[in-house]
C-alpha cells in the first residue's frame, strides 16, 4: 500500500512511522498514493484537493492536536472519509454527540509517551504563551488578557518560586505588551520554521516542576506526568472567524480541574507533591492511553 499523508510538522510522526514499519510506503505526489491522511480541512485550495482525492481514494485524518476533534463542530465542514482518529474515548464519544457524521475512532496519544505522575520537590515554574495570539488570531480576546494577568501575578510572587521561565513564540511578548522581567529566564520557540515542535516542547516541559499552559504544550506536559496547570478553559473553542456550535454538551468534559485563577501564587506549587484525583480522571478520558498502532494499522488496513 502507498499512502500520501499532508502533515503538520511532526503531528503525523508516529501514524506515518507505524506505516512504514509495517511494510507501507510514503508516496512523493498524491496522484501516486491509495490513500491520504490528514489533519484538518480549512476553506481554501488545499481543502479543494483533498475533497477532489477523496473522491476516488479511502481517507483517514490524524489529530490536528490532541484536543482538536471540536473543529468539525461548526468550524469545519467535514468531508466524507474512511475515519476520523481521535485520541481518546471521550474525543470519539464527543464527536458523535454533536452530530460528526463519519466513523471515529480512538488510537491513543500519538504524540508522545502516556507517564504516571511525577511528585516534584522543587520550585521551577514554566509558563508558557501560547502562539494563536495577535492579528487573525485563533484565540479569543479573552485569553491574551488572562495571560498578562498571570504575567503579573508571577511577577508579583516571583519568590514563591525557585525560578519562573516564560516560553514564548518570537514576537509574541511585543504583541501583548508584556516587558522582560530581570529575574525571569525565557525560551524563544519559532513554531513557523521548527520541524520538530512536539519533540522539542517535549524536551522544554521536563525541565520544570510546574508547567503553566493552555493547549498543545499543556496536553504534553500532562501526558508526561509533569504536575500542570492550564488557564481560560472555560472559554468556547473557535478558530478564525467561527467558533464550534455545541459546546455546552461537551465543556464539563473538557475542562481541565485546575486553572490558575482558581489558586493562590503560595499554593500553585504544592500542585507537584501528589497526584490530583480530578486531574488523572481527566487524563484518563482525555489523554487516554499512549497510541495502539494495531488499532490503527488494523483499521487502516479494512479500507485500503
Amino acid at each position: 500500500m502507498i499512502f500520501y499523508v499532508i502533515a503538520n510538522k511532526d503531528s503525523a510522526r508516529a501514524y506515518v512511522e507505524a506505516l512504514i514499519s509495517a511494510g507501507h510506503a510514503a508516496a512523493r505526489e498524491p496522484f501516486r498514493a491509495d490513500c491520504l491522511l490528514y489533519d484538518i480541512e480549512r476553506p481554501g485550495r488545499r481543502r479543494e484537493e483533498i475533497k477532489d482525492f477523496l473522491k476516488g481514494h479511502p481517507g483517514f485524518i490524524y489529530p490536528h492536536a490532541p484536543y482538536s476533534f471540536w473543529v468539525w463542530d461548526g468550524c469545519y465542514q467535514p468531508l466524507s472519509v474512511q475515519c476520523n482518529f481521535v485520541v481518546s474515548e471521550a474525543a470519539k464519544e464527543i464527536m458523535h454527540e454533536y452530530g460528526y457524521p463519519y466513523r471515529v475512532e480512538s488510537v491513543g496519544f500519538a504524540r508522545c509517551a502516556v507517564r504516571e505522575f511525577q511528585p516534584k520537590e522543587r520550585g521551577r515554574l514554566l509558563f508558557v504563551v501560547p502562539r494563536v495570539l495577535g492579528n487573525r488570531s485563533y484565540a479569543d480576546p479573552a485569553i491574551a488578557i488572562e495571560v498578562r494577568r498571570i504575567y503579573a501575578t508571577l511577577a508579583q510572587g516571583k519568590t514563591h518560586f525557585e525560578s519562573v521561565t516564560v516560553c514564548h513564540v518570537r514576537g509574541n511578548l511585543e504583541i501583548l505588551g508584556l516587558s522582560k522581567i530581570n529575574e525571569f529566564k525565557y525560551i524563544v520557540t519559532d513554531p513557523r520554521h521548527d520541524l520538530q515542535p512536539t519533540k522539542n516542547m517535549v524536551e522544554i516541559v521536563n525541565r520544570y516542576d510546574v508547567v503553566v499552559a493552555i493547549g498543545t504544550a499543556a496536553y504534553l506536559a500532562i501526558a508526561q506526568g509533569i504536575p500542570t496547570i492550564m488557564y481560560t478553559t472555560h472559554i468556547t473553542p473557535r478558530t478564525i472567524g467561527t467558533q464550534v456550535e455545541h459546546f455546552e454538551i461537551y465543556q464539563d468534559r473538557v475542562r481541565y480541574p485546575l486553572d490558575i485563577a482558581d489558586l493562590q501564587i503560595s499554593n500553585v506549587l504544592d500542585v507537584g507533591k501528589e497526584p490530583n484525583h480530578n486531574v488523572e480522571e481527566w487524563k484518563c478520558a482525555n489523554i487516554g492511553k499512549d497510541f495502539d498502532t494495531d488499532t490503527f494499522l488494523s483499521i487502516i488496513r479494512e479500507y485500503v
